[in-house]
């Protein structure tokens, strides 16, 4: 009854509406289907509670409700990292990248190791998402490498990758602008 009433609400445009008696119905312990957690934490996503979001998706991994797939683990992910908890984000967005079929979830992880300003697992990830492949912007994580570089003091390195980032119009106007700052810093050095 519980879930019915939320999938009404929720078809009415009633977010908040929808949430409380799917909340209710997991606090009692009634849900018992992967999909309801699912629903649960992309409500509680949507209506920006993502720590709670990411409470539910634990819960429901743990327990085995949720099954553990790329897409339980990326959103577990995004939640942790909407509630800008970027060092517990890490474990779960690796594992959705090691269960995808394209490189852009091992994109997303370096993402989060350079909001760490942990520049070596930048760099590693993103070779990982370069193998994988399929990526939907290239240039971006050649642009991220070149950034992961020159964190790790490495201007050739930093000025090979912001060369391919440059031929992405993506990236173009930012790698064009960091380049002449490096050219800038080995000149004037």
């Amino acid at each position: 009854y519980w879930v019915q009433l939320s999938t009404l609400q929720g078809a009415m445009g009633n977010y908040e509406e929808a949430l409380i008696p799917l909340q209710l119905a997991y606090t009692q312990d009634l849900l018992d289907e992967d999909g309801e957690y699912r629903r649960l934490a992309q409500l509680l996503l949507y209506l920006d509670l993502p720590y709670r979001a990411a409470e539910v998706l634990r819960s429901g991994i743990e327990n085995e409700i949720i099954e553990p797939n790329s897409e339980a683990f990326e959103l577990l992910g995004n939640s942790l990292i909407e509630s800008k908890d970027f060092d517990k984000a890490v474990g779960p967005i690796e594992k959705a990248a090691e269960l995808s079929e394209t490189g852009a979830l091992y994109l997303r992880l370096a993402q989060v190791h350079a909001q760490r300003e942990n520049w070596t697992e930048t760099t590693r990830a993103l070779k990982q998402a370069l193998a994988k492949g399929d990526l939907d912007d290239i240039g971006e994580a050649h642009f991220l490498m070149g950034v992961a570089h020159y964190n790790q003091k490495n201007p050739k390195l930093a000025i090979r990758s912001f060369t391919r980032a440059r031929g992405h119009k993506s990236t173009r106007d930012d790698a064009a602008n960091w380049l002449k700052y490096i050219n800038r810093e080995i000149g004037s050095s």
